[in-house]
């Protein structure tokens, strides 16, 4: 009688575990370089990156999006009414600052928050926590360069880990692409 217990135990474990599998989430957006763009290329240093650009840009899905919204990671800078215009800028060694007639989001190198590889800026976000529907700890890596038309390429990386409810596990991740128009200062 005890070994048939035993397997029925087992049994319902098993099947336990199948029905847990089959709940996990796993969503994945990928958007490809928009063929229609100029070819993005990687720019000679970081520094030809800085300057003024649009506020507005276009983007390879539906989504909209500005470049603060895109570099204001926390939402800080959320407002009804988005600036026209973006500067982007190194004051000093180790620091850039994303300025708009508003005011300035600052990254520093030696906090992790940017670095520059071989002509690309790329700035990294990482955060997480817990809320009432479950936990969450979310990266974002931005990667920005520029096209043959000389506009700013934004390549957005996300990619977040989730317990929903605590219980049930999700992987999202995605990549996005926008391009903003430079203008002059």
């Amino acid at each position: 009688m005890r070994g048939t217990r035993v397997g029925r135990d087992r049994l319902a474990f098993v099947r336990a575990c199948g029905a847990l599998l089959l709940l996990v989430g796993c969503a994945r957006e990928v958007h490809q370089y928009p063929p229609a763009w100029p070819q993005a290329f990687q720019a000679r240093d970081c520094a030809s990156l800085l300057g003024t650009y649009e506020n507005e840009g276009e983007g390879s899905g539906l989504r909209k999006e500005s470049l603060v919204g895109i570099l204001d990671f926390e939402g800080l800078r959320a407002r009804e009414r988005p600036a026209k215009w973006v500067g982007l800028s190194m004051p000093a060694g180790g620091l850039l600052e994303v300025r708009d007639p508003v005011g300035r989001l600052r990254f520093v190198a030696e906090r992790g928050e940017f670095g520059c590889d071989q002509g690309t800026l790329r700035v990294w976000y990482s955060d997480g926590g817990a809320g009432d529907v479950g936990a969450a700890w979310g990266w974002v890596t931005v990667d920005l360069t520029k096209d043959a038309d000389g506009w700013l390429v934004v390549r957005i990386d996300e990619r977040s880990l989730a317990l929903l409810g605590y219980v049930i596990p999700a992987h999202i991740s995605g990549t996005r692409w926008y391009r903003f128009r430079p203008i002059a200062p």
